[in-house]
């Protein structure tokens, strides 16, 4: 079987896997227990019913079970591992009773004659109401057991919305069973949930704001959105009517209106006496409300908070900011080091000027695998996004399950139509009917989002580049069944530098790499050895050369947005079989903990392609670290110095380019400007693609400013390389001085 078709049906094979037990499998992962612990010690804790809710430190994920039992797969949603409560017998599972096609949610039957005056004959349904609420349930689904949390059972049975009450949805089980582990993980101050159009999320906030203000004392529950008239429609269309539709037993006692304009204070236990257990004082009140408020960077400031809605935070525009927002926010979840609030922050994504940038920051900040020493990530929200695929009304069966694939026979969908087409289908179509009209296509990508990029799309009229361009090679990058590149890290032979750098596949490496030396081109240099010193120079710079944007400093664990170093390699044109022409084949991104591992790995990568290299000289310490190690020959002259010493190690900053002259900055864009132009996305004459595998550098492209380039490492590094490229070299008359501005962007090499 060819390879491809091979890793085609393992992927088939796992999405089938997936999606019956409940998971979605693009963003889940399922993982045996042995994963973790030996199986004789879980048994064992089991037994004793020790779980206990909350991170656990021994095994790194988080425990959401509330009976001190787990599960024997523990379940990854975004790269957060949580383990959920071990199921119970078949036979005390909803719907266990019914067949196997019969088995899906049915909102459950309220028993005929409960009231306030007769609750007492019902202690034993309502105490069973209590736990479910709290702990959740198990229910049969299509023949398998499957577990939602107790919000998610508050969502589906109790909280009337709109169109009545909520369907089970896999998605929205997949939604909160993340939220349940941010609530049970000390370590998170909620969920930052990038959401596609019609999800349901803006009423599943609005459920859980009402759940957890209706059940706890002196909890402030608030609501802010992007702006006072949307927090303010939330409020009054969302929250107040599942507040009034809540059974009376839950149902505290409140003061002011039933049909409140700005805040429902509760001042009623939410618990009752039933079948012995304490009595609570009726007129104690539970002190707690749900509010909102117009939209400000220091809306609750000074307020202590147990639950905060974010909803569409991005999409505040000027004066708000979302950052600057959740500064302020932030605080009031948390009194001292202890988290007591969890933020609920969700949103579509607008354009970049209007909130997408700012957002992007909130969500790369949001990420779970970088986390500071005190284990919070930057922003100390986690990550979510479900992709539209994925969630796509009108694509659910009966059983909850999204339909992505087109069926060869009708399925019956969740609302009672029959679904003929895949949403992935369905999709397809959108999107090439809105081919040749880049703007209305991005606008439809954010709405409708199918990967995390898509949400951030901009509007291509904002961008210097043809966003168009970009993002089909982006998408036909996603789309490749096998990887294009291979990722790993170089390093000299057997540790000995300045011997042979060879490259050490990994899937944690810093180097992105989609082609690699030709034969012969590896390693090679020549070594000049006038008086006894010697002073190897690239030796392939007719097939490659490269760019850097370089840093000083060494990483803050704080800095997860900070400037990365960023270093590429170009494939020149040449008529070689075996070498690529015209294109990039070598991506690095990233901040190692010391600046002096970056410019070792550059080093390194030049060493084994035997090619020049371009950098900011602003930025020094990489070519000095160049210069020191004894090769500063493969760093290009500045064209405005006379020819340099090779065996001085010290001699100012006579190589590079200094990247904050203005002339430097036009050509530097136009530059890229012009091979995405001729060499990204589709080819209207052939209709072939172009050859760009690096999504990452696409992307950075793609957001690229002119005005203000200091986030856009990978496109400074990417652009310097397209510029020693593309350069032509004219000699430089003795004493006459040349300003950069007169030749940028010719280059002479430093030979």
């Amino acid at each position: 079987m060819p390879e491809e078709d091979k890793y085609q049906d393992q992927q088939t094979e796992r999405k089938e896997r997936l999606l019956k037990a409940g998971l979605l499998p693009r963003i889940c992962e399922l993982h045996p227990i042995e994963k973790f612990l030996d199986r004789e010690k879980y048994t064992a804790i089991n037994k004793a019913r020790a779980w206990e809710y909350g991170y656990n430190h021994d095994y790194d994920f988080v425990c959401i079970s509330k009976d001190g039992t787990i599960d024997e797969n523990i379940i990854e949603i975004y790269g957060l591992k949580i383990a959920i409560p071990r199921p119970p017998a078949k036979k005390d599972c909803l719907f266990s009773n019914l067949p196997k096609s019969k088995q899906h949610w049915q909102r459950l039957e309220v028993p005929d004659g409960i009231t306030p005056s007769t609750e007492d004959f019902y202690a034993d349904y309502l105490d069973e109401e209590d736990r479910r609420r709290d702990q959740g349930v198990w229910m049969m689904v299509d023949g398998v057991k499957t577990y939602i949390t107790g919000s998610h059972y508050m969502y589906i049975q109790w909280s009337r919305i709109d169109v009545g009450y909520p369907d089970y949805r896999l998605p929205n089980r997949i939604f909160y069973l993340f939220w349940e582990a941010c609530k049970a993980d000390p370590r998170s101050y909620g969920m930052c949930y990038v959401k596609n159009r019609r999800s349901g999320a803006s009423f599943m906030a609005s459920s859980e704001e009402v759940n957890l203000s209706t059940r706890n004392r002196n909890f402030h529950a608030g609501i802010m959105s992007k702006t006072g008239k949307d927090a303010e429609e939330m409020f009054k269309d969302k929250v107040v009517p599942i507040w009034r539709n809540l059974p009376f037993w839950w149902q505290p006692r409140y003061s002011g209106s039933d049909n409140p304009k700005t805040e429902i204070l509760f001042q009623r236990p939410a618990e009752k006496a039933r079948k012995g257990k304490n009595i609570i004082d009726k007129d104690a009140g539970l002190e707690s409300k749900i509010d909102f408020r117009n939209t400000s960077n220091n809306a609750y400031d000074g307020q202590k908070l147990g639950m905060y809605t974010f909803d569409e935070a991005g999409k505040l525009i000027k004066p708000n900011s979302v950052t600057a927002s959740w500064r302020v926010q932030k605080t009031c979840l948390k009194v001292g080091r202890k988290v007591i609030g969890k933020c609920m922050m969700v949103s579509t994504v607008n354009a970049q000027k209007e909130g997408g940038a700012e957002y992007r920051k909130m969500w790369d900040n949001s990420d779970i695998s970088f986390r500071d020493k005190n284990q919070n990530t930057v922003s100390g929200l986690y990550q979510l996004f479900i992709n539209a695929d994925e969630n796509l009304e009108g694509f659910i069966d009966i059983y909850g399950r999204p339909v992505m694939e087109t069926p060869e026979v009708p399925i019956m969908g969740i609302d009672g139509e029959m679904i003929y087409q895949g949403s992935t289908e369905y999709l397809d179509n959108i999107i090439e009917s809105l081919k040749g009209k880049p703007d209305e296509l991005n606008e439809h990508y954010r709405q409708f989002p199918r990967t995390i990029e898509h949400a951030f799309r901009d509007e291509a009229k904002s961008s210097p580049f043809d966003l168009t361009k970009i993002y089909e090679q982006i998408d036909f990058n996603d789309n490749m069944v096998t990887g294009q590149v291979v990722r790993g890290n170089f390093a000299w032979e057997n540790g000995v530098k300045d011997t042979k750098v060879i490259f050490h596949p990994d899937p944690n490496g810093r180097f992105y790499i989609s082609n690699f030396a030709a034969p012969g081109m590896s390693n090679k240099k020549v070594i000049h050895k006038p008086t006894g010193s010697w002073m190897p120079h690239p030796d392939s710079a007719v097939l490659a050369c490269s760019g850097a944007d370089s840093y000083d400093l060494d990483a803050t664990t704080r800095e997860r947005s900070a400037s990365k170093g960023a270093f590429h390699v170009y494939a020149k044109f040449n008529m070689r079989d075996d070498f690529p022409s015209n294109k990039f084949i070598v991506e690095y991104i990233h901040r190692p903990p010391l600046a002096k591992i970056f410019y070792e790995d550059v080093l390194m990568a030049c060493v084994y392609y035997g090619c020049y290299i371009l950098a900011e000289n602003n930025k020094y310490a990489l070519i000095r670290h160049f210069e020191d190690r004894g090769y500063a020959e493969y760093c290009v002259m500045r064209p405005d110095q006379p020819k340099a010493n090779p065996y001085q190690k010290s001699q100012g900053k006579t190589r590079g380019i200094p990247s904050n002259s203005a002339d430097v900055i036009q050509a530097h864009a136009e530059r890229l400007q012009a091979y995405i132009y001729q060499h990204v996305g589709e080819n209207p004459e052939t209709g072939e693609m172009g050859d760009m595998p690096f999504n990452r550098t696409l992307n950075d492209w793609a957001t690229f400013d002119i005005t203000d380039r200091t986030k856009n490492d990978a496109s400074i590094s990417s652009g310097l390389a397209l510029m020693l490229a593309f350069k032509e070299v004219k000699p430089i008359k003795e004493k006459k001085k040349i300003s950069i501005s007169d030749i940028v962007p010719e280059f002479r090499q430093g030979r």
